[in-house]
């Protein structure tokens, strides 16, 4: 062993200069080939995997300060995490990155097929942030269709931000909405009239496809019916003007000062546990959205996890409380943010419906 060894370094690091094992690749040419090879290094194999899952590791290591904790303290520490109090259209995701030569197509800009690469990174993170403990409770989030509406190219070695928000929801489907956005330098005034607010640019792709769609439109519900869970809910009410007039966009606020929007990108998402569905509702409902920290409604969905009815429900239970009964709903169209859910739904509702009719064919 120690002679095979021996060898192998004999062979990677030989005596004399004159002997290589590339003999036949001037030594220019591999040093070439060695900077290629680094400069696409975010495309070497399982780069990909860490770069997704980078927000992930970084909680776990957070977590072993849990070790040797009780349950009790372990659940407060998880239950932290969770957005309470935060509005669902509101809260914005934000994950930086850079087009670096990998990423970019010979047009010195960042290629097509890199902006879903980025996504996929940007939408984990935007997942974790807003429904960690759907993950505790052994859920997780299938990806059902992806539109991209490309405004403006991001040149190479540009730094770019990928800003990721809930914008509606029904029985099935959550729709969620990217912005990709660059910080140029100011070099005119023109440039400075670049669309500022997710509005404009979710506006473009959706008035595009439906537009260019005079197909039918079919609703996608997942069937429902019938596990009692008691509870008399006093939601507060959430203004429904947040928004301005016309306006029914996720986070419908300006982008950040000298923000240049690149591209719009809808992701149609579903949330499962195992094969089987669980409503968006009762997702962001029972992640604490729109809750007071020290309210009846938060106390008591802290105390369905501990018995381990959450978990119930989102295995299937669900499906066995009755419509009258289902708290998640019931909480969400008191706080007044389903009239704003619906607008937003309309409008993606023809753009899934358009592309489904086409797969038909």
């Amino acid at each position: 062993m120690a002679l095979t060894l021996q060898r192998l370094k004999q062979l990677l690091t030989p005596a004399d200069s004159s002997r290589s094992i590339l003999p036949f690749i001037p030594r220019p040419i591999r040093y070439i080939l060695l900077f290629i090879l680094l400069l696409n290094a975010r495309s070497w194999p399982f780069v990909w995997h860490f770069r997704v899952f980078r927000p992930l590791i970084y909680l776990r290591t957070r977590s072993l300060s849990l070790i040797g904790k009780s349950k009790e303290e372990k659940r407060k520490w998880y239950t932290a995490l969770s957005p309470v109090g935060e509005h669902p259209l509101e809260k914005v995701s934000v994950w930086k990155s850079w087009a670096s030569p990998d990423d970019s197509d010979f047009n010195l800009h960042l290629s097509n097929s890199s902006y879903a690469k980025s996504l996929d990174s940007a939408r984990f993170k935007s997942a974790l942030a807003s429904f960690p403990l759907f993950f505790g409770d052994g859920g997780w989030i299938a990806l059902g269709a992806t539109h991209f509406r490309f405004i403006r190219e991001i040149p190479i070695h540009s730094p770019y931000q990928v800003r990721v928000g809930v914008a509606a929801w029904d029985q099935k489907w959550m729709y969620v909405v990217a912005q990709f956005i660059t910080f140029p330098p100011k070099t005119s005034k023109s440039k400075s009239k670049q669309p500022q607010s997710l509005t404009k640019g979710v506006k473009e792709i959706l008035d595009k496809d439906n537009a260019e769609s005079n197909f039918a439109h079919a609703h996608i519900q997942t069937p429902a019916n019938g596990l009692d869970t008691p509870a008399v809910f006093t939601p507060p009410v959430v203004s429904s003007s947040t928004s301005a007039p016309g306006t029914s966009w996720a986070y419908s606020g300006t982008l950040p000062e000298g923000a240049v929007l690149n591209c719009v990108s809808v992701s149609q998402l579903c949330c499962k546990h195992g094969r089987s569905t669980v409503p968006p509702s009762l997702v962001i409902a029972g992640s604490g959205f729109l809750m007071a920290p020290d309210s009846d409604e938060w106390a008591m969905i802290q105390g369905m996890r501990k018995t381990g009815e959450m978990k119930k429900l989102v295995k299937g239970g669900w499906r066995e409380v009755p419509e009258e009964d289902r708290w998640w709903d019931s909480y969400l169209k008191g706080t007044g943010i389903m009239e704003r859910v619906e607008r937003n739904l309309k409008e993606f509702d023809g753009m899934r419906n358009g592309v489904e009719a086409i797969t038909s064919l």
